[in-house]
C-alpha cells in the first residue's frame, strides 16, 4: 500500500496561501488600548485571480483605512480598492502592485493612479502615487514566537498629502502588524471569542 499524498495546490490556492489569506476573523490589538477584528471574505475566484475583502471594525465601527479589497495573482498581491466601499470608496482605475510572491528584500513597487474617491452620492478623482517598499527580511515576534518576515512602507501621495503606513508581512501568516499614519500600531493576537 502506497503512501497518501496531499493534493497540490494550483497556484491561486498556493498564492492565498502563501498571503496569509483565507476567510476568517483575525484579531489585533491597537496601543491606544482598543481591539480591531478583520474579516476576511473571498469574494471572486476567477481563473486568474481572487479576490479577497477585508473588512477592520473597532467597537462596532468599520475602520476605513484598514478595510481592503485584494486581488491575489500566483505572482503578487494587489490592491483593488480600499475603505469598505459601502459608505465610503478609493478605487483606483487599474490594480495597485504592493508585493511579489515570492517577496524579495528591497522590492518597490510604484504605481501612479487616478483614484476615484466616494462617500455617499459625492464622487471625485484624485492622482495618487502609491509606494510599496519592502525591508530586508528580520525576525518578527508573531503570537509568542519568532518567524521570518518583512517590513513594508506603504506611502500614499495625493499632491501635497502624504500618508505613510508600515505592514509588516509573514509569508503564510499574512499581516500581522501595521502601524498607521497617525502612529497607532497593531499587533496580531490570538481571538478570544
Amino acid at each position: 500500500m502506497g503512501c497518501q499524498t496531499q493534493p497540490e495546490l494550483s497556484p491561486l490556492e498556493a498564492a492565498s496561501s502563501y498571503f496569509g489569506l483565507t476567510s476568517e476573523t483575525r484579531c489585533f490589538e491597537r496601543s491606544d488600548g482598543t481591539s480591531e477584528n478583520w474579516d476576511t471574505k473571498i469574494m471572486v475566484r476567477d481563473e486568474n485571480y481572487w479576490q479577497y475583502l477585508v473588512t477592520a471594525t473597532s467597537n462596532g465601527f468599520v475602520k476605513q483605512e484598514r478595510s481592503l479589497s485584494l486581488y491575489v495573482k500566483p505572482d503578487g498581491l494587489f490592491l483593488e480598492s480600499w475603505h469598505d466601499c459601502a459608505s465610503s470608496c478609493l478605487k483606483p482605475d487599474s490594480i495597485i502592485a504592493m508585493w511579489s510572491r515570492p517577496i524579495y528584500e528591497r522590492e518597490r513597487n510604484e504605481n501612479s493612479v487616478s483614484v476615484t474617491e466616494t462617500l455617499g452620492t459625492y464622487s471625485e478623482d484624485h492622482d495618487e502615487t502609491h509606494v510599496f517598499f519592502v525591508s530586508e527580511s528580520k525576525e518578527i515576534s508573531v503570537l509568542g514566537g519568532f518567524e521570518e518576515g518583512y517590513d513594508i512602507q506603504w506611502i500614499r501621495t495625493r499632491g501635497d498629502d502624504i500618508s505613510t503606513n508600515t505592514l509588516t508581512f509573514v509569508p503564510q501568516r499574512g499581516l500581522v502588524a501595521w502601524v498607521d499614519d497617525t502612529g497607532t500600531e497593531l499587533t496580531l493576537i490570538e481571538c478570544t471569542e
